[in-house]
This record gives structure tokens, C-alpha cells and sequence, in this order.
């Protein structure tokens, strides 16, 4: 009370204006069970607070000023007036109007539309508002814990985390993106809603982008090559997509009607079929069941690496394990493939050798096996038959000779011998201390994904 008329604060009357305050709700403060109210801003974002400074202490409360406030910004705070306190045992009534999730597929843009939406590079038509939880890029943790036995037991705890976030706003729009929930069993993400999501089930969507059968098969050898996952060529990463059933999507997609039923949508990741030909806009679109979005262009780029920069990172990933066998440093080779190819980028190292293609002799096995899977997929999902027309265009379009996967030729001897040292250098440093190693890769590739 010493440390309350002090500072002149009295029942319900309030410190200042602009941001959060303890108020004093009672005739006395009680120190056997801390009887505070206190209230807060009526559209805040986040659920992160800091104290400016500790408030109690084991006594009770401290003298003078030790009652400070918690600063939180809010643009929608009230001016003028007092606003109503709130018990701290009383439940907020805050939550999203609508969740719309995002499953992918991998190699559909999502990294670009994931930038947009971290960094609110979008304008939604006046009164509407959108909320994009977390502090990564995406939420791929959840498709994680749910198809990973060794993710499995933080599953819970995601989900959970992700709630209290859309509980904490008033938004109308909250977007969950996620391109690996193409592995997950839909029957177990629904389950985790039910479950963890109560409230949402009848207030959420769906949609997925599926990219022609041709074009997801290179997309898909470049980037695990990327990762340092395909030592083999193309023809060998085909069998095995083939064997594994990967590009069978009917089966797949099917299983997501059955589950989602109407709340799931499927559009082809097809440039003539995109509203105004572009991912990003069409996703807009959908979240809002028509135009209205405003959509900032933005650096985030995923492009997939001409085939020279391919054979280069064969070479890096090579060398970086030197006599270490290929699965003594997965995570190690992702990401030193994914920063070596921004590099390569930036300065355009191989990038005048033309893009992958699928070797004429194995194309018309290839589209015999996809064609029915392809009108299959039109008949069930599309309007059109946009995936049997890249389909019957993938000869002409996307196949060619025979192209060598070996660096030596693309790149002079000294290129190639520098790359190697670099590369063993940079193996040596990962086997002596890979956590060290990887985090500092993964930081800095956070730290360059930031630069939008």
C-alpha cells in the first residue's frame, strides 16, 4: 500500500496512457494470494512480455518504484477513458475468425508466399487483418513431430503452442504454412486439431498447390541434391520415386478430400491457372474468396540450380565428407548446400549452363507411367485438364540429352580444386564439432533468409 500511495495510484485509476498497466483492485493489497487486476490491449499480437522491472518480491511489494509498468505496443490502444480491468484468473475471450492452412507441396512457391506473410509484405482491404504465428519462416515443426518418430513426443506441445496464439488475437484471418505436411497422414492432423485446436474445425481451410508431374520430378533431383540426398543421376532418382510412389498424387490427395472434405482444396501449380499467374496472388485470393489483396514484391528466392551448379555441389558435398560416409552429416549437408548455392547465385557461378532436363530415352516411360495418375487427378479436382496438357507437353518442354553430373564439365581444373579444399576444410570443421558447425551454418542462413 506504501509503495501504491506513493505513486497516487488508486482503486481502477491508471498510470498513464499508450500502454499496458497493473491497476490496484481493492481496498488493500493482499499478499496472501497477490490480488492484482490488470488489462490489456484489445488487439495485442504477440503474447511476449517483458517486465521493465520485477514487480514483487518475496515480501510483497517493494517500496517506491518498484511498480512499474509492462510495455507492450499496441497501435489500437485506447487514448482516452480507462479500460475495463480484468481478473488475471479470467480467460480471455480473444481468438481468429478463420484458419487457413497451407500444406505446399514442396516445389510450389511456398518459400516466396512464406516471406510474404513473415514479413507483411501484403495489404488485405480495409477492417481486415491477418496473423501469421511464430518467429520462423514457416511451421514446418508441426508436419515434423507428426511424421518424425524422433519429433513425435513435442507434438503436443506445438500444437498447443500455435493455439495459444490464435486465442491471443482478434484477427480475422490466421495463416499456418507448412510445405512438409506433404508427408503427413491427414487423419493425424486431424486428430491433433480435434484435439489441440478446439473451436477451429468448422472455421478453417485447406488448400494445397500440386505441380505437374514432369516438372516436380526435376525440381524435386535438384533440390535433394541441394541437400546432398541424390549421388545418384536422374534416372536413378526416378526408379525410386516411382518405387516409393511419390508422384502418385491421386491416392494422396484422395485421402485429404476424404478427411478435409470441402474445407480442402486442390489447385494445380500451373502459371495459366493462377489468379493473375502468380502463386502468391492466387493464395491471397483464396484467403479471401476474392481480389482485394495488395501483394509487395520481395526477395525471397527458391529457384532451382542449372545444371552446372548442381555438378559443382555434387563436388562440395563430395569433398565436405571426404572419407565419411553419406549419412555421417545430413543435416550438416543441407545447409552448407543451400548457403554454397546462394552464393553461386549471387555472383552467378554456372549459371549460364541451362536448366536440368530429363533424358529423352527414359521420357516416354516416364508419361506412360503419370498419364493416368494425371486425368485422374483433372477428372477429380479441376476444372480443366491442366496436368495431362504438361504432361503431353514435357517431351518437347523439359527433356534432352543425356547431361553430364560431373563438375569438371562445367569448370576449369583450378575452379574445381578450390572448391574441394573449401569443402574438405569446411568437413573437418563439421566432424570436429558438428553442433557448433551447424548452428552457426543455420544462423547465418536465417540471418540472409532477414535480408528481404
Amino acid at each position: 500500500n506504501k509503495a501504491l500511495q506513493s505513486l497516487h495510484v488508486g482503486r481502477n485509476e491508471h498510470i498513464g496512457d499508450g500502454m499496458m498497466y497493473l491497476y490496484y483492485n481493492g481496498s488493500e493489497y493482499n499478499q496472501a494470494d497477490r490480488s492484482w487486476s490488470w488489462t490489456r490491449c484489445r488487439n495485442w499480437r504477440r503474447p511476449a512480455l517483458r517486465w521493465s522491472r520485477p514487480i514483487l518480491s518475496g515480501a510483497g511489494v517493494r517500496a517506491g518504484a518498484g511498480l512499474r509498468p509492462w510495455r507492450h505496443s499496441c497501435h489500437n490502444w485506447p487514448r482516452t477513458g480507462l479500460p475495463r480491468t480484468r481478473h488475471r484468473n479470467e480467460k480471455a475471450v480473444f481468438m481468429i475468425k478463420e484458419l487457413i492452412v497451407h500444406l505446399g507441396d514442396t516445389k510450389t512457391g511456398s518459400t516466396t508466399l512464406q516471406g510474404v506473410l513473415k514479413e507483411e509484405a501484403y495489404r488485405l482491404p480495409e477492417g481486415k487483418s491477418l496473423l501469421y504465428p511464430g518467429k520462423g519462416l514457416n511451421h514446418n515443426h508441426l508436419p515434423r513431430s507428426l511424421s518424425h518418430k524422433k519429433e513425435a513426443e513435442r507434438a503436443d506441445h506445438r500444437f498447443k503452442g500455435i493455439f495459444r496464439a490464435f486465442k491471443g488475437s482478434d484477427d480475422d484471418f490466421a495463416v499456418v504454412s507448412a510445405e512438409n505436411f506433404q508427408g503427413v497422414d491427414p487423419e493425424r492432423l486431424q486428430e491433433k486439431i480435434a484435439a489441440h485446436w478446439p473451436g477451429l474445425e468448422d472455421r478453417m481451410r485447406l488448400i494445397s498447390y500440386v505441380r505437374p508431374h514432369a516438372e516436380k520430378l526435376l525440381s524435386s533431383f535438384a533440390e535433394q541434391t541441394k541437400f546432398g540426398r541424390a549421388p545418384g543421376g536422374v534416372q536413378q532418382f526416378y526408379k525410386q520415386m516411382s518405387r516409393h510412389g511419390t508422384l502418385d498424387y491421386v491416392p494422396r490427395f484422395r485421402k485429404w478430400k476424404a478427411v478435409f472434405g470441402e474445407r480442402f482444396e486442390l489447385r494445380p501449380f500451373v502459371r495459366s491457372e493462377l489468379y493473375q499467374q502468380d502463386v502468391v496472388q492466387d493464395f491471397f485470393q483464396f484467403l479471401l474468396r476474392g481480389p482485394g489483396a495488395q501483394i509487395q514484391d520481395i526477395a525471397v528466392a527458391n529457384t532451382s540450380p542449372s545444371v552446372a551448379q548442381i555438378a559443382l555441389l555434387r563436388k562440395v558435398h563430395e569433398a565436405f565428407l571426404g572419407d565419411r560416409d553419406r549419412s555421417a552429416g545430413p543435416r550438416e549437408l543441407a545447409v552448407l548446400g543451400r548457403l554454397l548455392f546462394a552464393e553461386f547465385r549471387k555472383v552467378g557461378l554456372g549459371s549460364d549452363s541451362g536448366k536440368l532436363l530429363i533424358p529423352s530415352p527414359m521420357m516416354g516411360e516416364f508419361t506412360k507411367r503419370y498419364r493416368e495418375d494425371a486425368a485422374t487427378l483433372d477428372a477429380e479436382f479441376f476444372a480443366g485438364t491442366p496436368m495431362s496438357d504438361a504432361l503431353r507437353a514435357a517431351p518437347e518442354k523439359l527433356s534432352g540429352p543425356l547431361q553430364p553430373l560431373k563438375a569438371e564439365a562445367y569448370f576449369s581444373e583450378e575452379t574445381i580444386r578450390a572448391i574441394e579444399v573449401l569443402s574438405s576444410l569446411l568437413g573437418q570443421l563439421g566432424e570436429h564439432d558438428s553442433k557448433t558447425f551447424y548452428g552457426l551454418a543455420r544462423g547465418l542462413l536465417d540471418t540472409q533468409r532477414h535480408k528481404i
